[in-house]
């Protein structure tokens, strides 16, 4: 059975049964007395049993009223829970964290970079893919792939994060001649950007 539709209608008989009141459960969460009433109404229908008892002076719980709101009181401190754990975890990152990038980028970009990236957060449990084939992110479960020159066509966003516009090789065999700058020993090519992409 899906039973996870009833759960607002559990959240609105827990307000209701911990304020005694439908007029203050029901501006306690934003609707119309009658909107809670039927929520509760609902709720006894779907489950086949009375939680309230009604009179003139109020409500209050019978036997297996009380027994629930037990229950949804631990569903509201795991609601509480989740949310505390993701707002802490967005301002402090921590966790596995899958980079992929070009053989040509690891000892002077990446390195470094995540060096830094790891003293200031330290609970990050990196880890690094160099590869010079273009990977897909979801399919090998990574977060962020750098990427040289021209970015293929995808759905992922993508920041440029610089250009690199030399490189200084040892062996100019694998270079044209035109490429040779006279005398420096400088190789330069194209200007290439860099770019970062992201799986989220």
């Amino acid at each position: 059975m899906n039973n996870i539709r009833h759960l607002n209608k559990l959240m609105v008989f827990a307000a209701v049964a911990q304020k005694g009141s439908f007029t203050q459960a029901a501006q306690l969460l934003g609707i119309t007395k009658s909107a809670a009433s039927q929520h509760i109404r609902q709720l006894e229908s779907a489950m086949g049993i009375r939680v309230l008892n009604r009179s003139t002076r109020g409500v209050s719980l019978t036997a297996l009223g009380e027994k629930l709101l037990l229950r949804c009181q631990l569903l509201e401190d795991h609601v509480e829970q989740v949310f505390a754990e993701i707002t802490n975890a967005s301002g402090d990152p921590q966790g596995r964290f899958a980079v992929t990038f070009p053989h040509s980028l690891e000892m002077g970009v990446v390195l470094p970079a995540l060096e830094q990236l790891c003293n200031e957060y330290p609970r990050l449990e990196p880890v690094l893919i160099a590869s010079d084939n273009t990977l897909d992110l979801i399919a090998n479960q990574l977060d962020v792939a750098l990427h040289v020159g021209a970015l293929p066509d995808s759905g992922y966003r993508a920041i440029p994060v610089g250009t690199m516009t030399e490189i200084f090789l040892r062996h100019a065999v694998i270079l044209k001649p035109a490429h040779h700058t006279a005398n420096t020993g400088r190789f330069t090519t194209p200007p290439m950007d860099c770019h970062v992409l992201a799986s989220n």
